[in-house]
């Protein structure tokens, strides 16, 4: 049995059992989908990227800055302001990380 599929930019879910009844969570596709189950006026962390109560994953290639830029972001978080020319609010952070301390 194939995988559901839905066409490209389709804001209708694929049907997720063979009786025809979606047996799991609403899917969103394509853009348009995307952006009306997103709420426009939601508070930020960091504009755009982090949104307080919220997991966020930081991932790219090693030796990309991923570090730098956490340091950065955890130091701003303390007082607000700005980062990379994006507002940053005060708030707090749980981090999780594989790498070592001395870091």
């Amino acid at each position: 049995m194939s995988s559901p599929s839905a066409p490209r930019g389709s804001p209708t879910p694929p049907t997720l059992s063979t009786d025809g009844v979606q047996t799991g969570p609403t899917l969103l596709w394509g853009s348009a989908a995307l952006q009306a189950g997103t709420p426009r006026d939601m508070p930020w962390l960091w504009h755009g990227y982090l949104a307080p109560g919220a997991l966020t994953l930081l991932t790219s290639q090693w030796k990309s800055g991923k570090t730098t830029l956490v340091s950065i972001l955890l130091a701003k978080l303390r007082t607000g302001g700005e980062l990379a020319g994006l507002a940053l609010a005060p708030g707090r952070a749980v981090i999780v990380s594989e790498e070592p301390r001395e870091l």
